[in-house]
């Protein structure tokens, strides 16, 4: 995905599945839709739109440059438009995919906090989460860091941020129990059209969803498994929800059924239950690398699912039904309606 010369924001949704728990906006408000002046470069890359708990929205994406170097860049929308943009990181040693993209989060003091992808090893998609803390508004960012333990050769990515009052919840796949056997094929490295993902031969475990706690000072806590099993690289979301945490992915069952989860963690870093969102009895043994999208409005979650299961599945082989039993480092319990915001 390439960014264009004139950012137009258009919102076009396909849902099967959504539930709304907030208050109507009012029927006098009417939204308006304008084209924005580009701040990114020509020929920039996977572009990301975050609303800050500062108020402020933020674009992040990609920029190549020569020698193989990939930079992180990002600009804040005012009232005169886009700032100057600025480097967040820059690098050579990249992973670079249309799917699994960078990010930016912003705390309510302007703390802004920021991810992208490292490589940890030689093979096609063994990667990690790095993050980087920027304490003075972007102008100068500080030393990356991983917020997870685990440093194998394995897949560590598809992050979701979420800024609460004086830290971030991280939340990302991790495929550390996938260590040995696990091979994506023979698609390139960091390269943006490859449309698949490439596959997956037999592997020892199962993809898992984890959470951590970064303090603005990149201090990282309450590292946990939220779900012991799920779908290989789809997208994450997660939002506040109160005081709470609330956190949506694509599930996988012992019998290949891909639906909706939802899991989150509450303010004393107790992690909730997983549940299904819907039974949509989404079958398929392959990864559809599509996600579900969770938004707030006054910190209530509007949760929703999109899409038609595919005639085809994604040619991305999963390992054969096993038994891998939901597990968490820490105490668990089932959530309630009012912490999450999601009813059935």
């Amino acid at each position: 995905m390439r960014i264009s010369r004139c950012l137009v924001l258009l919102f076009i949704i396909s849902i099967t599945s959504i539930s709304f728990f907030a208050p109507a906006a009012s029927p006098d408000v009417r939204p308006v839709v304008k084209a924005l002046a580009n701040p990114a470069a020509e020929g920039s890359r996977l572009p990301n739109l975050a609303l800050g708990a500062d108020g402020e929205l933020y674009l992040s994406w990609v920029e190549s440059g020569d020698e193989g170097i990939v930079r992180l860049r990002f600009s804040r929308l005012t009232a005169e438009g886009w700032t100057a943009p600025r480097t967040i990181a820059r690098g050579d040693d990249w992973f670079v995919n249309w799917a699994d993209f960078p990010s930016i989060a912003a705390l309510p003091d302007g703390t802004l906090a920021a991810h992208w992808l490292g490589r940890l090893g030689h093979g096609t998609y063994a990667y990690g989460v790095r993050m980087s803390i920027s304490r003075d508004r972007g102008r100068t960012w500080g030393a990356p860091f991983t917020p997870h333990s685990d440093r194998s050769a394995t897949e560590h990515g598809f992050v979701s941020i979420v800024p609460l009052d004086d830290s971030f919840r991280v939340v990302w796949l991790d495929g550390r129990a996938m260590a040995g056997g696990h091979d994506h094929g023979s698609t390139p490295a960091g390269d943006d059209d490859d449309k698949t993902l490439g596959g997956i031969d037999a592997h020892a475990g199962a993809m898992a969803i984890r959470t951590a706690l970064v303090a603005r000072d990149g201090t990282i806590a309450d590292e946990t498994v939220l779900d012991a099993k799920t779908c290989e690289c789809c997208q994450t979301a997660a939002v506040r929800a109160g005081e709470n945490v609330v956190i949506a992915y694509r599930d996988r069952s012992d019998d290949e059924v891909r639906d909706i989860a939802v899991s989150g963690v509450t303010t004393g870093a107790v992690t909730m239950v997983p549940r299904i969102v819907h039974a949509d009895g989404w079958n398929q043994e392959g990864c559809p690398v599509n996600g579900p999208a969770l938004a707030s409005r006054e910190r209530a979650p509007i949760e929703a699912t999109g899409g038609e299961q595919p005639s085809e599945p994604n040619p991305r082989e999963t390992n054969p039904r096993e038994t891998n039993p939901r597990e968490s480092g820490g105490e668990r319990r089932e959530p309630s309606a009012d912490e999450t915001g999601i009813r059935p």
